[in-house]
């Protein structure tokens, strides 16, 4: 079966399944030069991305795949939510009682000479709904944060600290720090600062400063209780103005990410953890 062939069989299955206009084949220019030719579905992931297949002649059989399309959606769609490290294991599972099977990344079904080509269509494309539906379960993307790779950063290495908690300020109600941090004996209060554009940049240095005077009674402890300021230096475009350090290092040690084991010297942290217990 060469391509042009395929082509037509895919056209023949699609209109005898009584709803063939909602499929859509890719146009032959489309097709690129592997052989492959692509197909929008019906159907969708659950965000409502539309679900796509490509298929191409193998001797007399037809290989199906979705071409690393779910896993390329559960890393946009899905980014931000925390999934079991083994959850491979459980997409074979789904896929188990099928003929369609998950490797490196990709779904992938044959369909033999003898194969109805409408059912192997069909049963891919619940398997890669069944499969989108157990990831979503895990729950809902959100944005992710610098403060978010700060929090990794921390657990990756150990260090026990508390985070988004509210502080009694001296002069108003509350006042929020990134992360509290308790190690050789010093307690860090901790702003992780990113920015968009300089502007920005100074605008946050200074919320931090107005923070940090509100909170100054944390201070009372002397050598024992710090601020620390970690600035992000490596998404962030811009350098990081002088007017920023002139502002902040009056009131708080200020770190670099880009100096991941400074930003822990000055946290006093050792090679492991920090003095909060786990729970």
């Amino acid at each position: 079966m060469d391509k042009t062939e395929l082509r037509e069989t895919l056209r023949c299955c699609f209109g005898q399944s009584g709803y063939g206009a909602l499929f859509e084949i890719d146009e032959p220019d489309a097709d690129g030069n592997d052989g492959c030719i692509g197909v929008s579905t019906p159907y969708v992931y659950p965000d409502g991305t539309v679900l796509g297949l490509y298929f191409w002649a193998k001797g007399d059989s037809i290989l199906i795949t979705d071409r690393g399309d779910f896993d390329f959606w559960i890393n946009s769609a899905l980014a931000g939510v925390r999934f079991p490290v083994d959850y491979e294991k459980s997409i074979a599972r789904i896929c188990h009682s099928s003929n369609v099977k998950f490797e490196q990344n990709e779904f992938q079904a044959r369909c033999g000479p003898s194969d109805s080509l409408e059912w192997v269509i069909a049963s891919t494309v619940q398997i890669i709904m069944e499969a989108s539906c157990y990831m979503k379960s895990f729950g809902y993307p959100r944005n992710w944060t610098f403060q978010d790779d700060v929090a990794d950063f921390l657990d990756a290495r150990k260090v026990h600290c508390i985070r988004f908690l509210r502080y009694p300020k001296r002069f108003t109600d509350r006042a929020d720090i990134d992360f509290h941090v308790k190690a050789g004996g010093v307690d860090s209060y901790v702003m992780a600062l990113d920015a968009i554009t300089p502007d920005d940049a100074v605008r946050k240095a200074r919320l931090a400063v107005e923070k940090y005077q509100e909170m100054r009674h944390l201070m009372e402890n002397g050598d024992q209780a710090q601020f620390v300021t970690l600035l992000d230096d490596i998404d962030y475009l811009y350098e990081w103005k002088d007017e920023c350090y002139k502002m902040l290092e009056p009131l708080s040690a200020v770190a670099k990410w880009s100096e991941p084991d400074e930003f822990l010297k000055i946290l006093k942290v050792e090679e492991e953890g920090g003095d909060f217990n786990d729970g």
